[in-house]
């Protein structure tokens, strides 16, 4: 069996997740919860987002559940196995075909870029970039700073650098949004982030696809695959 995440191999792997990053899932959700006022909670507000990571009254495993098996249900209509992880790689993949038209064209930084994406899906991409940024929902500052000090003592052991890149993962911050829409059927998604951060990787690594229709930033599944594969 393909595993579907990096880090939550199978279904069943959901009800088994008691942290991440060494924040438990009780912490990940209060984070998770839209804040008005960053004065509100000035211990967190950083991991925090004005639009939320989920609903008000979603939990974070019922969260992973729904699309998982949204993702499920769309393989069994479709007769495809795609993954988590296979999902990610078509975002990267739009994204680096973005920035290498960019390159090619000398645009400017947040210039618009039209692309043929898999030579046959034309997509419209809009890339923001902002002063400010966004942390991870899943920062640990206590983990950051832990993992700085292993490194400037340099006293890693093979164990302990795989222990240190987990939480590398966790512990990003962005700055960075693409707007990609499907120019024939006008469908759109906004992508927090970029390859290295953002919902990309939390999609990536736990199939988390930020929750509540309500909110722009959340990524349904199967509105992501239709912009990527409907011609």
């Amino acid at each position: 069996m393909k595993k579907q995440s990096e880090f939550l191999k199978e279904f069943k792997d959901i009800d088994e997740l008691k942290n991440i990053n060494n924040l438990s899932i009780e912490i990940i959700e209060r984070r998770a919860k839209i804040i008005q006022d960053n004065t509100s909670d000035p211990e967190s507000w950083r991991y925090r987002s004005f639009d939320g990571f989920l609903g008000e009254n979603e939990s974070f495993k019922e969260r992973l559940k729904t699309d998982w098996k949204l993702l499920e249900q769309w393989n069994k209509d479709n007769r495809q196995s795609l993954t988590h992880i296979d999902i990610s790689n078509k975002l990267k993949d739009v994204i680096n075909q973005c920035e290498q038209v960019r390159k090619d064209l000398n645009f400017g930084p947040m210039a618009p870029i039209k692309l043929l994406y898999n030579k046959e899906i034309e997509l419209y991409v809009i890339k923001n970039i902002y002063n400010g940024f966004q942390y991870s929902l899943f920062w640990n500052e206590k983990q950051k700073q832990l993992q700085q000090e292993q490194k400037k003592q340099n006293q890693k052991q093979e164990k302990e650098q795989e222990q240190d890149n987990q939480e590398e993962i966790w512990n990003r911050k962005w700055n960075i949004e693409y707007k990609i829409q499907n120019i024939k059927t006008q469908q759109e998604i906004i992508v927090s982030g970029d390859i290295d951060g953002g919902i990309i990787n939390y999609i990536e690594c736990l199939g988390f696809y930020e929750g509540d229709e309500l909110n722009q930033y959340r990524i349904n599944p199967i509105k992501l695959l239709s912009i990527l594969m409907s011609k």
